[in-house]
This record gives C-alpha cells, sequence and structure tokens, in this order.
C-alpha cells in the first residue's frame, strides 16, 4: 500500500523514501585537517527504499522531487572554525562549493568546549543525485568527530517530501 488514510483522516505514506544513518562505531572519527570530508555513517536506523548507501555514505534520489536532509555532529573545539555541511555528489573530498545545500559554521577557539554542530534543509533535486553529510575543521589541532553507535551525537537523515 503507497498511501492510506484510517478512519480518523491520518493519512500515511509507507513507501515514501526516508533513511536515518549513524556510525556503528563508538569514540573519536580523524578527518583530514581544512576538507569537506564525507562522515562514515555505515549503519541505518531505517532506510524505507533502500537509498542510502552505508559503503559510500551517501543517499540516492530514486525519483525527481524536494527532498529534506538533515545532519548533526559532535566535533572537536580546540580553535579556528567548524562545519557541518549537506553536499551533493559524489567527490571525496567535496570541493566545488556548488554542490553544498546547507552548512553549519561556528568558529571557535581553545576556550570553547566541543560541540553539536547541525544544519538542514528542503532542496529540489533530480533522480540520481546523491547526497552526503560532510564536516571540515579549518585552523585547529584536533580534526575529528564524535559517535557512539547510535544517532545521539551523530547523524545523517532525510526523506522525499514529493
Amino acid at each position: 500500500t503507497a498511501m492510506s488514510i484510517d478512519s480518523s483522516g491520518r493519512v500515511t505514506t509507507p513507501a515514501r523514501p526516508a533513511f536515518r544513518a549513524y556510525s556503528s562505531t563508538s569514540g573519536w572519527t580523524t578527518v583530514t585537517h581544512n576538507q569537506h570530508q564525507i562522515m562514515a555513517f555505515n549503519a541505518e536506523v531505517f532506510d524505507i527504499g533502500g537509498h542510502y548507501n552505508t559503503s559510500t555514505y551517501r543517499f540516492t534520489c530514486p525519483i525527481d522531487g524536494i527532498y529534506w536532509f538533515g545532519m548533526r555532529a559532535y566535533m572537536h573545539a580546540d580553535g579556528g572554525t567548524l562545519r557541518t555541511t549537506i553536499i551533493t555528489g559524489t567527490t571525496n573530498p567535496a570541493t566545488d562549493e556548488s554542490t553544498m545545500i546547507a552548512q553549519d559554521y561556528r568558529s571557535s577557539n581553545v576556550s570553547q568546549r566541543n560541540g553539536t554542530l547541525q544544519c538542514s534543509c528542503s532542496v529540489q533535486l533530480t533522480a540520481n543525485t546523491q547526497v552526503g553529510a560532510y564536516v571540515k575543521h579549518d585552523s585547529d589541532t584536533n580534526n575529528s568527530y564524535y559517535s557512539e553507535n547510535n544517532v545521539l551525537y551523530s547523524s545523517f537523515e532525510g526523506y522525499l517530501i514529493g
């Protein structure tokens, strides 16, 4: 059933493409300094339609449409700047800023504590467009993000709006 309406008028769409991904390992993941690098989310809470790839860490849009994506990353704050970015394409590290569809940016210094950055967006995309969650550390001394085998610290999710 692609769509159901119950006697109270509630509409469900159980076949709508959607996913929520996270890292199956616990601890800090080091990334290359000063590069938009994809986050290694290799496990799923759910993946309706099977469009998220736990090996490439990207969602592939099954059809043309409007999609919503959100991500968050618990990151070291040892100075410099931190970024979380949602990016289309297959290049890692990402270098073409025209492929960025959402970003959270924080300038930090050594007195700040580690923290969570997050971003989200709705965007119109074509079928077969790939989307991933990226982090970037600039001018700091510890380039990493934290995961704990769940979605509490770092995760990536999205779904087809229509």
